[in-house]
């Protein structure tokens, strides 16, 4: 029987995934393996000869006894191995081998290198893998296959490498694999093996960086999440921990399984002090003006110190200070700046001895280079008239530094500075403390006119005769070193050697000063020919400095001409049988070159084609025309049978094209027709050409009349034409033909009916139209005759009115409605302004003010509401009103009847309850202690007006004036008061008398509010009751004696 062994090679450019080495987090110890004991087959193939085969490929192995599996640093485990292979088979494999170099790692780091052979199996066909996804072929099985326990220390970590996989494929039997014949199926496995141990985490504390704690989670299945639990609640869900405090940390690491491990750490406080200084110490120059300028001292010891502790065992503390020298306008300010940074272990901000610090120097001196800065605007190069030269400017300049900066102005000619050609030079100089100093420098270039900076030539003007035109071009401004520019003569309508001798290419040489000119001469030539003013120009180019413009680069030469000649043409009479003739047009003077005359005919009572034939056209004079030289326009007149007076049409000789002084002595010719057929007179015309009727006439009759005797007769149309009146609705619209036999005095009549509307309307018209007689013999006079129909609707009682003009409402009604009303029908329809007025009621106080327009569409009997909101107050006040007008009526059609309506508001606010009334109605008082006795008087409501109220004292058992005086008057209470005292002065006498009364009486009220007493009685009273204070102790009847004694027959009487 054959014995097969399959090897599978791992190529680097296999499969995505599973080339290079293989990592998977964890370490191991393998201490014991329990399988079956398998030679290494490795010394028996050659990889690359053996080896074809590529159906087995390892994934990755790990440590495992159960779903969940855990271990702390130290602890041995016995584990389960298990491998994870892809493969591509169709049957089932035995047994599949892997043999390797096993590097073993202890968590102290020492490590050691052993064989690695192990059979395990089988492998199941891909249409029956177990946790994977059968496939067709070329596909992936995934498969986990256990190769036994080991004995595992957690924190160790074991690699496999120089890999070899081997499988046997039926009959062969299973593990081991004995027979060591190479066989196809077998290959190396490219990279190492690292197997994932059971989940387990070291946490570590660190003081750098940042009090940082490190975890790493090692094996189960990434990823991890996190759950920390510190000191003072402190949880997070980060991997490592930065910037904690002091204390101990539990962490819960859990992988993607739901597999969970927890460790802890402790974190101690660490503390010391170290900085070193990272500033330049050497001096740096600052632009400015004082310390201002420095750069802002940093606060950030970061910014100053590098290394700087992390963990000081107090605070750290940097102080910053300036020390100041020196003077900015001579030689600048020095500052010595420097930073201490300390622990400050007395937490007191201050350096203590004994505390550890570092020291960083900063230098600076801070100096004004800045030159001083004119305020603008400032006075640029410029140019004057000689006459005209601008007064220099006060300059004042601005520095950084210097407040009080110093300008001198020093000015200086170049030239004679009384003429009219200079230049003045302007210099201003800015100094300021520093001894920096700005100039600015101005030049002014005098001129007689004020000419702009640069070159220009002049235009001349010569006489034909003058022989000789002299250009001058002329230097405004200066330029250093000189300058030459070019110059020549070109033709325009001017042409040479005709007219003047031409100029090629010519340079002129200027020394480059102010006022310099250059002159060029060109020669005219003087012929005898009448000519147009002829112009050539010399022109500027290749300007050899860039420090000037040309200004005016051409200068024009104008030949004038002095020769001229004049066009006539003549007037004629002809009869109107002549037919074709001639009319002439003359040459006076003599032309150099051709010219043409442009000639037309044109209407005057002869119409063309009728009676001539229209001629538009033009003649040419030859060059070198000599005086009385004639050209002939051919006209011809047409030979009619029609009575007509004799007409006339003109020849217009309508412009001249050519060259000089040609015009025209007589440029028109008047052409008489004289007419051969009949008289004058004859016509068409309309007898009245202004026809008025009433709307209700029924029609209006238009008389058309001829004039004049016309054999065989003629028709004439006719027809109607709206205006302001309309067909259909003011007239019917009517058309036709007369029929003339063509008698003298014959006329006919048109009727048209006219429509009698209701509508009120303006005086409106039509026209009646004539046209088309046939045949044309005599024309129409008047072609057109005007209708006028005067409306009769407009009666009257026409109008719009209020419908009612008086409306009363009560305040509380809300609003008063005013209802407009039209009267008639009024075409087009119109709008009409409304607005309220005061009146005895104010808005906003009584009614809202109301105001708009109102539209009509124009129907007789059509009504539009007008409503005004009403204020109810709560003021007892009169009956009070306002009123409504109506204005801006937008059509004359009618009028407005009723401008005005009046609104009545009735107050509501004199209720039960309002009114004048005694406050306290019996009032008592002791005699010899009050000196008056008050009465109130108070206004129940409000008022928006003034009221007043009579009273008086009326006798009781009281009287005046021994018991009380006689009060009288009259009490008015505003809006704002409302209560009055009455003040009854009291007799104090010494009589003892039992008490006594009087009454006080309201009456008279004067108010237009209609304001009452509040009981409703015509007088309101009220009582006054006076105590007597005269029975005092001691006062009253007794014996004199009560005890007498008499003797009898003495005294009579006891």
């Amino acid at each position: 029987m054959e014995h097969s062994i399959s090897i599978f090679a791992f190529k680097k450019s296999s499969c995505s995934g599973t080339l290079g080495k293989l990592f998977f987090l964890g370490f191991f110890l393998l201490t014991s393996l329990s399988f079956a004991q398998q030679a290494d087959l490795r010394s028996h193939v050659t990889e690359g000869q053996d080896c074809t085969s590529n159906d087995v490929q390892l994934i990755s192995a790990q440590l495992s006894s159960e779903e969940c599996t855990t271990c702390s640093p130290g602890d041995i485990l016995v584990v389960d191995l298990l491998i994870t292979v892809r493969h591509n088979t169709n049957s089932v494999r035995p047994s599949l081998a892997v043999f390797g170099d096993l590097t073993t790692t202890l968590p102290d780091g020492s490590s050691t290198t052993s064989v690695f052979t192990e059979c395990g199996g089988p492998i199941i066909p891909k249409d029956k893998v177990l946790n994977g996804i059968p496939v067709d072929k070329g596909g992936n099985g995934i498969q986990t296959i256990k190769y036994g326990q080991v004995s595992y220390i957690c924190g160790s970590k074991l690699e496999v490498d120089n890999i070899l996989v081997a499988w046997t494929v039926p009959p062969d039997g299973g593990c081991p694999i004995a027979d060591a014949s190479p066989h196809p199926k077998c290959g190396f496995q490219e990279g190492s093996l690292i197997i994932i141990p059971p989940l387990h985490a070291i946490a570590e504390a660190f003081c750098t960086p940042e009090n940082y704690i490190d975890l790493e989670a090692i094996g189960g299945s990434a990823p991890y999440t996190y759950d920390w639990k510190g000191p003072n609640g402190f949880t997070s869900t980060d991997e490592d921990l930065f910037g904690v405090l002091p204390g101990n940390y539990d962490v819960t690491v859990t992988d993607s399984k739901g597999c969970s491990i927890n460790t802890s750490v402790t974190k101690i406080k660490c503390c010391e002090f170290f900085a070193t200084p990272n500033l330049d110490s050497s001096e740096q120059n600052i632009e400015g003006c004082d310390v201002s300028d420095l750069p802002s001292p940093f606060t950030d010891p970061e910014n100053v110190f590098t290394d700087i502790t992390e963990n000081p065992c107090g605070n750290l503390i940097m102080h910053q200070s300036d020390i100041l020298n020196g003077n900015l306008c001579t030689g600048g300010l020095i500052i010595n700046r420097t930073y201490t940074l300390f622990d400050d272990l007395n937490n007191n901000n201050t350096l203590d001895s004994g505390e550890e610090f570092a020291v960083s120097y900063q230098n600076f001196r801070i100096i004004d280079t800045t030159l001083p800065t004119f305020n603008t605007p400032l006075p640029e190069d410029s140019t004057a008239a000689f006459d005209n030269i601008p007064s220099p400017p006060t300059l004042s300049a601005n520095d950084n530094c210097d407040d009080n900066v110093s300008v001198t102005l020093v000015e200086t000619y170049i030239g004679d500075s009384t003429s009219t050609t200079y230049t003045i030079v302007r210099t201003w100089t800015a100094s300021d403390c520093a001894g920096n100093e700005t100039v600015h420098t101005q030049y002014i270039y005098v001129t007689e006119n004020g000419d702009p900076i640069g070159l220009k030539i002049n235009d001349v003007t010569v006489d034909e005769a003058d022989n000789t035109a002299v250009f001058t071009v002329t230097l405004t401004g200066r330029v250093s070193g000189g300058f030459n520019v070019d110059y020549n003569s070109v033709n325009q309508t001017a042409i040479a050697p005709n007219d003047f001798t031409a100029i090629g290419i010519t340079s002129l040489s200027f020394s480059g000063n102010h006022g310099e000119k250059k002159t060029i001469s060109v020669s005219i030539k003087e012929d005898q020919f009448v000519e147009d003013d002829e112009t050539f120009t010399i022109d500027l180019s290749n300007l050899s400095t860039t420090e000037i413009p040309i200004n005016k680069a051409t200068g024009t030469g104008t030949i004038i001409d002095n020769d001229s000649a004049t066009i006539s043409i003549t007037d004629m009479e002809i009869n109107e049988g002549t037919g074709i003739f001639n009319i002439q047009v003359t040459l006076i003077g003599k032309t150099q070159d051709p010219f043409t005359i442009n000639f037309s005919t044109a209407d005057g009572s002869a119409i063309k084609v009728d009676d001539y034939v229209e001629a538009i056209g033009q003649i040419t004079f030859p060059a070198n025309s000599t005086n009385g030289t004639v050209q002939n326009i051919s006209l011809e007149v047409i030979d009619d049978n029609i009575i007509e007076f004799t007409e006339n049409f003109l020849v217009n000789l309508n412009s001249i094209s050519g060259f000089g002084d040609i015009s025209f002595l007589d440029n028109q010719a008047n052409i008489d027709i004289i007419d051969n057929d009949a008289i004058t007179g004859t016509g068409i015309s309309f007898d009245n050409t202004n026809v008025i009727v009433n709307e209700d006439a029924g029609t209006a009759i238009f008389t058309v009349r001829l004039t004049g005797q016309v054999f065989g007769g003629f028709t004439l149309d006719y027809t109607t034409e709206n205006v302001t009146a309309m067909a259909g609705s003011d007239y019917t619209a009517e058309s036709g033909k007369l029929n003339f036999a063509g008698n003298d005095n014959e006329f006919h009549t048109i009727e048209v009916p006219i429509i009698d509307d209701t509508l009120i309307e303006p005086t409106e018209t039509f026209v009646v139209n004539l046209s088309n007689i046939d045949p044309a013999i005599v024309s129409i006079n008047t072609a057109q005759a005007r209708g006028t129909i005067k409306d009769n609707d407009a009666t009257a009682g026409t109008g719009v009115s209020f419908k009612n003009t008086d409306i009363t409402v009560n305040e509380d009604a809300g609003t008063a409605t005013f209802k407009v009303v039209l009267s008639g029908n009024v075409q087009g329809g119109f709008t009409l302004d409304y607005t309220t007025d005061n009146g005895s009621a104010v808005q906003p106080d009584d009614y809202t003010l109301t105001y708009d327009t109102l539209t009509f569409v124009g129907n007789d009997g059509e009504t539009k509401d007008i409503t005004v909101p009403i204020i109810d107050d709560l003021l007892i006040e009169p009956t009070e009103n306002f009123f409504v007008k109506l204005s801006n009526l937008s059509t004359s059609l009618i009028g407005i009847n009723t401008p005005q309506a009046k609104g009545n508001i009735i107050d509501n606010d004199a209720i039960a309850g309002t009114g004048i009334a005694f406050t306290n109605t019996n009032v008592t008082v002791t005699e010899g202690t009050d000196a008056f006795a008050i009465f109130e008087v108070t206004l129940t409501g409000d008022i928006s007006e003034n009221v007043s109220v009579d009273y008086t004292t009326i006798d009781g058992t009281a009287l005046d004036p021994s018991d009380y005086l006689t009060t009288t008057s009259t009490i008015t209470f505003t809006p704002t008061i409302k209560s009055y005292e009455i003040q009854v002065p009291i007799m104090d006498d010494a009589i003892i008398e039992p008490s006594e009364a009087f009454t006080v009486e309201l009456s008279n009220i004067q108010s237009n509010l209609g304001i009452g007493f509040v009981d409703g009685n015509a007088t309101n009273t009220a009582t006054g009751n006076i105590l007597d204070d005269d029975a005092v102790g001691g006062t009253g009847i007794a014996f004199t004696y009560t005890n007498v004694t008499v003797t009898e027959g003495t005294d009579a009487f006891a």
